[in-house]
């Protein structure tokens, strides 16, 4: 998933659970490709991406009603 540059992308801190960098390295070990680096930081776009597009789902937010994603 190619990053953002610009001033759309703002940056965030969170902290994660000591298991989930092992997990998400080797998600991004799997995932990589000839010519794509996949790196944790990629993994854990993705995986916020897709969390939140469930929790929209799960909270009863149209499609219609969501912003258009990106991922920086």
């Amino acid at each position: 998933m190619p990053r953002s540059t610009g001033e759309s992308a703002i940056q965030i801190t969170v902290r994660v659970a000591p298991e989930w960098l092992p997990r998400a390295d080797r998600i991004a070990e799997e995932m990589r490709q000839p010519g794509f680096q996949m790196t944790r930081t990629t993994i854990f776009r993705i995986a916020l991406a897709a969390g939140l597009d469930w929790l929209e789902r799960e909270a009863g937010i149209e499609a219609d009603e969501r912003k258009p994603e990106s991922i920086p």
